[in-house]
């Protein structure tokens, strides 16, 4: 039986924490070109799951420095629903945050995020927001 490529299976986030692992990325990117679409109900796959894929394609992205479609993954991760702040999304907001500066960008909290998890989000990456702040400011004083 062929997985149709545009559906996650709980194996797709450990087959792409694997090839990071082993910083094969361009051919992580290969395989997962085709975006994923299809989450089905029988699949076994939690939340938990998801988050992971996304954060991890997230990282192959910005290791080849594709970084507005490591944006968008991060974003995924900050955006969906979770009963509870897992490591994984603390790590994406980080990610996200950097990544952002990498491309000329402030990040802001996707509108669609939870207002607990962007006070708990926003709470464990204070340094990050203050890099990011101070980024900001230099480019304020570069621009005059």
């Amino acid at each position: 039986m062929t997985k149709d490529p545009e559906e996650l299976t709980p194996f797709d986030p450990q087959i792409l924490k694997l090839m990071i692992q082993n910083k094969m990325y361009s051919l992580a990117l290969d395989i997962y070109k085709t975006p994923i679409t299809v989450l089905s109900p029988n699949s076994g796959l939690t939340a938990l799951d998801v988050m992971s894929f996304n954060y991890y394609y997230g990282y192959v992205c910005t290791a080849l420095k594709k970084y507005n479609e490591a944006i968008k993954a991060f974003r995924k991760v900050l955006i969906h629903p979770s009963n509870a702040i897992h490591r994984c999304s603390v790590n994406a907001y980080k990610k996200y945050i950097i990544v952002s500066l990498l491309a000329g960008k402030l990040a802001e909290f996707p509108k669609k995020c939870n207002e607990t998890i962007k006070m708990v989000l926003s709470k464990a990456a204070e340094d990050y927001k203050s890099l990011e702040d101070a980024i900001d400011v230099v480019r304020i004083l570069i621009s005059i």
